[in-house]
């Protein structure tokens, strides 16, 4: 068995789209593969881990996070006890701690194989915020990591271009994330008239300017959700706009993050996805929303033109005037031809955004590297 060490931050919901991508992917690699890896996922707890890593059925190494930068001497001291063991090292973080943690073991382990998963934190938006702990993090030892790496998975090709820009000759390869398509269709509510946004209420996600552009457009009897942990405040900033407008059916409906079946019913009852955000790697949300049969309303930036070529997307820009109009094109728009657009979604994610397909993918990539088989086609391979 090839023995594949899986290294993360938070083992929660807190975590967000990293745990999500985390826990589905290993669950799905430990059943369809189970006799060829030995997998064990190393992270960090908090208040919501035993709760959320309870369906996990592979061996978990928790540890405290005693600081921001998620230091830990025991996750250190628990890889030097490794020694030269031969393994596949594979981390979905930057910027923290294991990071380090994995410039110590590089150096020390000639065996490890090591790959990189960046989750979009590559992008020019991500990398100018905190922008100078970024270029200090960068200098001691992140870029070092990229550049020795084994390979850097990407989840699209826009992603390659960004970890290009750092690390100029890195060896990088293209897994998409999953989802998992709802068959629960026949609970979806028909004619609702209800746009949906799901995800953390954070600035890079454009919430400012749907706000105002909510509030600017003829949405006729459409309503707006809003839901997600609020990160900066908004909930407070929505509930004063919301005062200011007299139409109540205007009003904006905000709501805290929500999981398991209340998330599956509020899917099943939203007609339009909208991100207009000003930065992603591959946002899961727009799968998910996909995989529930909502067409989506989207910026370019979240990397899946996919959508667009589809028919199962409309383009925006972070701007308020473009947010508005993508708006009213949907409240205009002929309910069945709303349920055409979202029916295409559906055969996207069932084309070639499954998690089966992404176990595929990352199953073939560790058979690779544990044989030493890297060869310029690569990419074909996989």
């Amino acid at each position: 068995m090839i023995d594949v060490i899986v290294l993360t931050t938070t083992l929660s919901r807190n975590g967000g789209g990293v745990f999500t991508v985390v826990s589905k992917l290993y669950k799905t690699l430990d059943k369809n593969y189970s006799g060829e890896f030995n997998v064990r996922l190393f992270g960090y707890r908090d208040n919501m881990s035993d709760v959320d890593i309870k369906d996990l059925s592979i061996p978990l190494r928790l540890y405290r996070r005693w600081n921001n930068f998620y230091f830990s001497l025991r996750l250190l001291f628990d890889f030097l006890k490794l020694g030269k063991k031969k393994y596949i090292l594979h981390i979905h973080s930057m910027w923290l701690f294991p990071s380090f943690v994995v410039s110590v073991v590089r150096t020390l382990n000639p065996r490890v194989r090591i790959i990189y998963s960046t989750h979009g934190m590559l992008e020019p938006y991500a990398l100018n915020t905190s922008y100078w702990k970024k270029r200090l993090v960068l200098f001691l030892f992140e870029k070092r990591n990229l550049i020795r790496s084994d390979f850097i998975h990407a989840l699209n090709l826009k992603e390659v271009l960004d970890i290009q820009k750092i690390a100029r000759d890195a060896r990088c390869i293209i897994i998409p994330n999953g989802v998992e398509l709802s068959m629960n269709m026949a609970n979806r509510t028909a004619n609702q008239k209800r746009f949906l946004f799901l995800g953390r209420l954070h600035s890079k996600k454009g919430i400012d300017n749907l706000i105002e552009a909510w509030f600017k457009a003829n949405t006729n009897d459409w309503c707006l959700y809003i839901v997600g942990p609020d990160e900066m405040d908004y909930t407070q900033k929505i509930q004063m706009r919301n005062a200011q407008c007299v139409n109540v059916k205007k009003h904006i409906i905000v709501e805290n993050s929500i999981f398991g079946s209340a998330k599956e019913d509020l899917l099943n009852s939203c007609t339009v996805f909208i991100l207009p955000s000003f930065s992603e790697g591959l946002p899961m949300a727009v799968l998910e929303a996909w995989a529930h049969g909502l067409p989506v309303l989207m910026t370019a930036e979240c990397n899946l033109n996919e959508g667009f070529q589809n028919d199962c997307a409309i383009e925006i820009k972070p701007t308020i005037d473009s947010i508005m109009q993508g708006l009213e094109l949907f409240c205009n728009m002929d309910m069945a031809r709303i349920s055409e657009m979202g029916e295409n979604g559906r055969k996207l994610v069932a084309n070639h955004y499954t998690w089966e397909n992404s176990a595929s993918k990352l199953s073939k990539l560790y058979n690779i590297l544990e044989k030493d088989e890297i060869n310029p086609d690569l990419a074909n391979l996989i």
